[in-house]
């Protein structure tokens, strides 16, 4: 049964999602990023250089773990538990998974001297799987050798797919000489279609026979709804609002002006530009097709290999489990309905520009803490990344700490209304050890005539 557990959890969440950095750094964070800075930090649009620009459409994709390694591309085939054949394992003291798709959908801003104000669409689903730290190595899953003893550790998983709709509003507090101050929050409301969320409660060990498989002890609460529990979702007669909730994102950036000889001008370059920013901080409530569940099994508990080898789906997994340890199949049952939190994070960042239109820019993406809760766990991130930017072409080149661990490098150009990038290029080179996928692409109007080509200063008038 838990075999079939962690089989379903690990693989679903890690490959289902396929869904590094989620952040997309090339399409969000130079100073022509727009609307889709906005998504990042909300008070980008009104400290960056256009007046107003429309997001046609925005996709990104990405995937990272250091468990699963394929030796075929994700995109090459639909990734359920059934079809993935050639898997391989890491063995790592610690696990660790993250996904994300994102669909930005017609979005847009305009500005209004110290005020801006816009609207964003997005499509987007997100997944991870996080083990607590100082574990034992964490055994394979699949194939499970006869006569052997198996480590299963402490961990929190889920996955979630959800609609937003919202909007932003900004203002600059203060633009002089010296220094600006920008501030910025999007409102948005949460559509929620489908959830899943595990908490395997305590480590333990499993050992298999010819015959059966026996732990000495089994905790593991979950939610689900019902099409992601049950393989249903591929069919789109099933597509449901299953559950609706509320978010917010609020960020300010900080920028420390160049020296003028105008004591009172404005609009002025920065030489440094600090931001912080709170994004993802939202629930939603699933009230539809959905059920909270808890499996406790205290004393040692012996199955038949042939029932665990049965078990497709989550479903089929609750009710087995709750068969086996209650004698009813709907004892597991807690509740008919369960909240899911926003993968939520703070995100610090500092940018400095350099001498012929290059830049440079340090960023840091934290999680908020998620064990023990249905809270979406975001990738943790330290990215150092150079840019060149001018109106009509942008390069970056992202360097970044994925999990405080891995080392990951991408590239992005944005030429004119078109950006293509990817936050890990080993993606793309290096097919035999996949583990990971990151693309993103986005096409809007923007404006780029509009931004002066010289440093003009302007000046207040003087109150008399």
């Amino acid at each position: 049964m838990w075999r079939g557990y962690s089989i379903y959890v690990i693989i679903l969440v890690l490959c289902y999602s396929n869904t590094v950095a989620q952040e997309f750094i090339g399409l969000r964070t130079d100073n022509y990023s727009g609307s889709n800075g906005m998504l990042l930090n909300p008070a980008a649009p009104i400290a960056g250089k256009l007046p107003w620009d429309v997001n046609l459409f925005a996709f990104g994709v990405n995937e990272d773990n250091n468990y699963l390694k394929i030796s075929d591309p994700l995109l090459k085939y639909v990734a359920t538990s059934d079809s993935i054949i050639d898997v391989d394992f890491y063995n790592p003291n610690k696990l660790y998974g993250h996904g994300n798709v994102l669909m930005q959908l017609p979005s847009g801003f305009i500005k209004f001297e110290d005020y801006a104000v816009g609207m964003f669409f997005t499509m987007r689903t997100a997944g991870y799987v996080l083990s607590k730290k100082d574990t034992i190595a964490v055994s394979r899953v699949l194939d499970v050798p006869i006569d052997s003893t198996l480590y299963l550790p402490e961990f929190n998983a889920a996955a979630l797919i959800w609609g937003e709709a919202g909007v932003n509003g900004e203002i600059t507090l203060e633009s002089n000489s010296l220094y600006a101050i920008h501030l910025g929050v999007n409102l948005k409301y949460l559509a929620g279609f489908e959830a899943v969320g595990f908490r395997n409660n305590e480590e333990f060990t499993y050992s298999k026979d010819t015959l059966n498989t026996t732990t000495p002890y089994f905790d593991a609460d979950f939610d689900y709804t019902r099409n992601l529990g049950s393989n249903l979702l591929y069919d789109p007669d099933n597509y449901a609002l299953n559950g609706s909730g509320f978010g917010m994102d609020v960020g300010a950036y900080f920028e420390i002006h160049k020296k003028s000889k105008f004591k009172f001008s404005k609009n002025l370059d920065y030489t440094w530009k600090f931001g912080a920013a709170l994004v993802d901080f939202g629930v939603i409530k699933f009230k539809s097709n959905s059920g909270s569940y808890h499996l406790l099994q205290e004393d040692p508990l012996v199955i038949a290999n042939l029932v665990l080898d049965s078990i497709g789906d989550i479903d089929e997994f609750n009710r087995t489990g709750s068969r086996t340890i209650y004698d009813n199949s709907d004892a597991s049952k807690d509740a008919s309905e369960f909240s899911m939190f926003l993968p939520a994070a703070l995100v610090l960042s500092v940018d400095k520009p350099l001498p012929n239109d290059f830049y440079v820019q340090a960023m840091i993406v934290r999680r908020l803490p998620n064990f023990e809760t249905n809270l979406i766990a975001r990738s943790n991130l330290f990215a150092l990344t150079p840019r060149y930017e001018s109106r009509k072409l942008g390069f970056s080149l992202p360097m970044a700490i994925y999990e405080d661990k891995e080392f990951r490098i991408g590239a992005s150009a944005r030429i004119l209304f078109l950006t293509v990038g990817s936050d890990n290029l080993r993606t793309w080179f290096n097919e035999k050890d996949y583990a990971s996928i990151d693309f993103y692409v986005g096409v809007k109007l923007t404006p780029y005539w509009l931004v002066p080509t010289n440093k003009k200063r302007f000046l207040e008038c003087l109150n008399w």
